[in-house]
């Protein structure tokens, strides 16, 4: 078995001549295992432009027990890899050694639609109020059972049945028991999850002062940690072009995808004397399964999550699933371990599912939803939707980042949707004007008793918008064009809203 350093060397010595193999076995950290690679030799006298200088490299075709398929890499002369080709759930992705500043430059690019479609798993059925979910229920099934399965035994997942390319899990929300003053001691445990390293830069002089700033005189580490989280939901925004950054530019840039959340996240729970780490694996959210990133932290006597990019009230809901927990301490590595086993290879079924005030057991086979003449109905939100003749249902099958459960457009082709919204505690104008601000509507709603609700109302002439509590959700109605305002009006009347069933 060899390290890094003996592959470079064992391949700038053993491939010479094209169709030379060179093979060992390694330690693969992404899969946090001992297993076989093999480069052969494809095709030599390659120039390759890198760092600003031109170099002849050697192509080969790399293997790695547990990645699907062949990586195309390009060794310079003492073996080291400079550019690295392979399929991935993204589409064709490239690794090259660059500079920092090309690398920040790079960032600024974001997946096509149609690349980023490809690493979400459609849900069975919709969920209600997933940010507030207790407890869930799901069966995995992997097309290639070859590459096994993460450790999913951890606080709040437990394998109920397991097996071969099946799987039953059931996860339940983790909530904080007992306290525990900050700074918390760095005992042999937990001094990993206290110190700073590369990517989670808790030692940085922005991250500290955020920090000191955010979490102010608050002793109690989880209520402190809970102040993070509220702050990086406020300051950070999704870019889908920075995949993963250090906490010294995800803080400074404010802006990142999910993973760069929680490095912001956890560094800043590091500074602030709090141990952590992140987690990755699924996350529910409007009608998809999506790779997602978290953070747990210590709270004396449990790890607990929290989630700056998918917010809930308290602790992280149970709408997730964890695949890889790590402190990072040895780079990224871990956090691959849940692309290359789940992305693109698994299916998600939601079997059961509780939050406050409803259970639901999800028979297999069982439809999203129905439509049976003019009524549309879907259990799993307690919705029922009863539209007059000559009007036509459409966007029912819309999901993240459409938040559409579904649409109606009325005879004239004029087209009202009813998006699902998480409901606060507190539904009022601000909260309300909040989500129409990401509608892109300008002015503020105002109280507007319609269909026997207390409702919201914003109407610029020629869009228009009603958000409205239900169940345990907040369900927002807009349409556009002439009469808009006439018309979220008329299908306000249209919806129904029943109670969640125990």
């Amino acid at each position: 078995m060899i390290g890094p350093w003996r592959t470079r060397q064992e391949s700038a010595r053993g491939l010479k001549t094209v169709g030379d193999v060179v093979a060992a076995q390694t330690l693969i950290p992404q899969l946090e295992r001992v297993g076989d690679i093999s480069r052969k030799l494809v095709e030599s006298n390659t120039p390759l432009s890198a760092l600003g200088t031109k170099t002849i490299c050697s192509r080969v075709e790399e293997r790695m027990d547990g990645f699907p398929g062949v990586r195309n890499t390009w060794l310079d002369a003492g073996g080291r890899m400079l550019r690295q080709t392979q399929s991935s759930p993204f589409g064709e992705t490239e690794v090259v050694v660059t500079d920092r500043a090309t690398a920040l430059k790079a960032g600024s690019r974001v997946l096509s639609d149609e690349m980023f479609a490809q690493t979400l798993l459609h849900a069975n059925v919709r969920l209600p109020a997933p940010r507030s979910l207790s407890r869930l229920v799901v069966r995995l099934r992997q097309k290639d059972a070859n590459l096994g399965w993460p450790n999913f035994s951890a606080a709040g997942q437990t394998v109920l049945r397991p097996g071969g390319k099946d799987l039953m899990l059931e996860v339940r929300q983790v909530k904080a028991e007992g306290t525990i003053n900050r700074p918390v001691q760095p005992t042999p445990s937990l001094r990993e999850f206290l110190e700073p390293n590369a990517l989670l830069q808790s030692d940085d002089a922005e991250v500290q002062r955020i920090a000191r700033q955010v979490v102010g005189k608050e002793k109690d580490a989880f209520r402190a940690a809970c102040r993070l989280r509220d702050w990086i939901t406020s300051n950070m925004q999704m870019d889908l072009g920075i995949a993963l950054a250090p906490a010294s530019e995800a803080i400074r840039q404010r802006k990142g995808t999910c993973a760069a959340y929680s490095i912001a996240l956890a560094s800043l729970a590091r500074a602030a004397g709090i141990p952590s780490q992140v987690v990755m694996g699924y996350a529910y959210v409007a009608g998809i399964w999506g790779g997602h990133a978290w953070v747990e932290v210590w709270t004396g006597n449990r790890w607990v999550p929290l989630d700056g990019a998918l917010p809930s009230p308290d602790t992280a809901d149970a709408a997730r699933i964890a695949c890889v927990r790590t402190s990072l301490a040895d780079g990224a590595g871990p956090l691959t371990s849940a692309l290359s086993r789940f992305f693109g290879n698994v299916e998600v079924s939601i079997t059961e599912f509780e939050l406050p005030g409803m259970q639901a057991s999800v028979p297999d086979g069982t439809p999203a939803f129905t439509i049976e003449g003019n009524i549309y109905r879907n259990p799993w939100l307690c919705l029922e939707i009863k539209k007059p003749a000559g009007f036509h249902f459409a966007k029912t099958d819309a999901v993240y980042p459409d938040l559409t459960v579904m649409a109606i457009d009325d005879p004239a082709g004029q087209r009202v949707c009813l998006r699902q919204q998480a409901a606060p505690a507190d539904v009022d104008e601000e909260t309300v004007a909040a989500v129409f601000h990401r509608l892109d509507f300008a002015g503020k709603p105002r109280h507007e008793e319609v269909a026997g609700r207390h409702a919201f109302l914003i109407d610029d002439g020629s869009r228009a918008g009603l958000a409205f509590s239900g169940g345990l959700d907040l369900w927002v109605l807009t349409a556009e064009g002439e009469h808009a305002g006439q018309l979220v009006r008329r299908a306000a009347v249209m919806v129904t809203i029943r109670p969640p069933q125990q």
